[in-house]
C-alpha cells in the first residue's frame, strides 16, 4: 500500500506533498490495510486523530460503505473527509457512457489512435481531410 502524504511545513511555510511510505500487506481486505495504516502512523509518533483527510481509488473495499478501509478510518475518525481518486471516477464514467453507443463506434474510437499513431502519412492526410471539413 503507497502512503503519501501532504501536510504545511512551517519550516518551508508551504504545503508539503511528498512519499511517505510504501506498506507491505499481505491481504488487501478493510482490516489488513487499516490496522498496516494505523501502525505505520503509531510508528512514527503521528497521531490518527490528526487526519484531516484521505484521497483513495475508489475499489470497493476502500469506499464501500459497510467494512471497507475509508467506513473503519471513518469509525475512527468522524471528521474525516474522504476523496475518491478523480481519475478513476472519470474513467468509470467514460466507460458507462461506451455503453450507449454502438459497438462499432467503440471499435472506431478504440482504434483510431493505433491506426493514426503509426503513420506519419496517414496523420498529414488526416488533418488535410479535418481542415477541408
Amino acid at each position: 500500500m503507497s502512503l503519501i502524504i501532504r501536510y504545511f511545513s512551517h519550516r518551508e511555510n508551504k504545503v508539503v506533498t511528498t512519499f511517505y511510505r510504501l506498506l507491505e500487506i499481505e491481504a488487501g481486505d478493510h482490516l489488513t490495510m487499516v490496522t498496516a495504516f494505523q501502525s505505520a502512523l503509531e510508528k512514527d509518533g503521528l497521531k490518527i486523530d490528526k487526519l484531516l483527510g484521505i484521497g483513495i481509488d475508489g475499489a470497493n473495499v476502500m469506499t464501500g460503505k459497510y467494512n471497507s478501509f475509508s467506513s473503519k478510518l471513518k469509525e475512527l475518525i468522524p471528521h474525516l473527509v474522504i476523496v475518491k481518486c478523480v481519475c478513476h471516477s472519470l474513467h468509470l464514467a467514460a466507460e458507462k457512457s461506451l455503453l450507449e453507443l454502438p459497438s462499432h463506434i467503440d471499435f472506431l474510437i478504440k482504434e483510431c489512435t493505433s491506426w493514426f499513431s503509426k503513420s506519419t502519412d496517414r496523420q498529414v492526410k488526416y488533418r488535410k481531410l479535418f481542415e477541408a471539413m
